[in-house]
């Protein structure tokens, strides 16, 4: 998986709708930026996805899928492509599948610099999430600084 150089087109254009997995709902919790997340975005999720979590009443809609048999990864990369939205994964390999499915893709920390962009963070307060997500995700120093590279990019933009 390649990761890309610029800014993500929908972080100018908006995103709308995300198909969100269990990992990416508990990683919100814990940053603490679920409901400025769900203030910007709809988050979508498989009701199995939605007991996985075992909080039932967060901001997430829950949306039944036709299709039986599939695992909760599945259901997330499922529903992407039946919405036509893109993904939220911590999982590496939803995260590819959704790829492979020519679905965008975004992980927490991305969600976090689409936030900034979006002035539903400042940039003051930008540190102090990051700090909390560091500690508790398993990013690799190349996705960490991948991110803070886009951060860059967002604040290159929000001057213009």
């Amino acid at each position: 998986m390649k990761l890309p150089e610029r800014l993500p087109d929908e972080f100018v254009s908006g995103i709308n709708e995300l198909s969100i997995d269990a990992s990416s709902i508990i990683y919100l919790l814990k940053v603490g930026i679920l409901g400025s997340v769900s203030a910007e975005i709809r988050l979508l999720a498989s009701p199995k996805i939605i007991e996985e979590v075992g909080w039932p009443r967060l901001p997430i809609t829950p949306t039944h899928l036709d299709r039986k048999g599939l695992t909760n990864d599945e259901t997330v990369v499922e529903l992407a492509k039946i919405r036509r939205i893109p993904v939220m994964s911590e999982d590496f390999e939803v995260l590819e599948s959704a790829g492979a499915n020519g679905l965008n893709y975004y992980n927490t920390l991305m969600i976090l610099n689409y936030l900034l962009m979006k002035k539903r963070i400042s940039r003051e307060d930008y540190p102090q999430y990051f700090s909390r997500l560091k500690e508790i995700s398993h990013y690799s120093e190349e996705i960490l600084q991948y991110g803070l590279r886009i951060k860059e990019q967002v604040c290159l933009e929000l001057d213009k």
